[in-house]
């Protein structure tokens, strides 16, 4: 005896998805490749090598990109490289990536930095810092890129790029002296390169320390009200907006306030009896997530 046939309704009825919950699981699965939201979080605090400023800090830094900016010689590499060094100490299975933009990286600067750096691949190994020499920013960003997305070890990076202002895009690098450079071109890939990859560093536990100087307002009109900005670090404003945290190192003087000299006690200066040790950072807080 034949089968009565399905009514029209009744067929439509069952490609029906069930409810939001099936709709959303079968979407997700179609478009695993464009989110992550199967893959684990990472989260960890790195401290900053201070115990004033991780007080002030919940602990220190977290998976993502953080701006260190300043005037020369506030302290901004030594702090990355503190920050380096706590991070592939403490969290396992990491690496560091430390970009060499402006030449700035001296023995003395390796040697009290304590991060063990290599220059070759082939030395790069787990609790190690790898240094890339280049200042091509097109370059810079895309090997960070690559070694985010192709990650089969899931191992975690620090990347510290030493600075911002040492980079030039591929196109200036060709162009002559007397050509002008592309205006605001370095923050058009940075806005690009965040874009693309600020999830990804903070979802998959890596960490990127964006060193760089501040650039003052030339404003043709003395009495103008000045735009309000957050901070006047070079970069453009993508990297103001995707950086978690924003430490703006404040100008410092040569005198024995500033200076940390071999007997403390002595406020006064010698070359030979009471050299200076280093210089005490002053760290502004401009951007936080707390």
């Amino acid at each position: 005896m034949a089968k009565p046939k399905k009514t029209e309704e009744e067929n439509s009825s069952k490609k029906v998805p069930c409810g939001s919950k099936e709709l959303l699981s079968k979407f997700l699965k179609d478009n695993k490749a464009d989110h992550y939201n199967f893959e684990e979080d990472f989260y960890y605090k790195v401290s900053t090598g201070s115990l004033l400023l991780d007080s002030q800090m919940d602990d220190g830094l977290n998976p993502g990109l953080h701006r260190f900016c300043g005037i020369n010689e506030g302290g901004k590499t030594s702090e990355a490289l503190e920050v380096m060094k706590n991070f592939l100490l403490t969290i396992p299975n990491s690496k560091g990536f430390y970009i060499k933009a402006e030449g700035r990286l001296s023995p003395d600067m390796k040697e009290r930095s304590g991060v063990n750096f290599v220059f070759s691949a082939e030395e790069w190994v787990e609790g190690t810092c790898f240094v890339f020499e280049s200042n091509i920013y097109e370059t810079c960003v895309d090997a960070m890129r690559q070694l985010v997305i192709n990650n089969p070890e899931k191992v975690k990076f620090c990347f510290l790029l030493d600075s911002v202002d040492g980079l030039l895009s591929k196109n200036d690098e060709e162009k002559s002296f007397e050509d002008s450079n592309k205006v605001a071109g370095g923050a058009v890939i940075a806005a690009n390169f965040m874009k693309r990859m600020s999830i990804a560093l903070a979802k998959r536990g890596h960490m990127a320390i964006f060193v760089s100087q501040v650039r003052a307002d030339i404003k043709l009109d003395p009495y103008s009200k000045a735009p309000i900005r957050q901070t006047s670090a070079t970069g453009g404003n993508a990297l103001l907006h995707f950086a978690n945290w924003i430490l703006e190192f404040l100008p410092r003087f040569p005198n024995a306030e500033d200076l940390i000299l071999k007997d403390p006690k002595n406020k006064k200066i010698d070359v030979d009896k009471n050299p200076a040790l280093g210089h005490w950072a002053k760290v502004m807080i401009k951007k936080s997530p707390n």
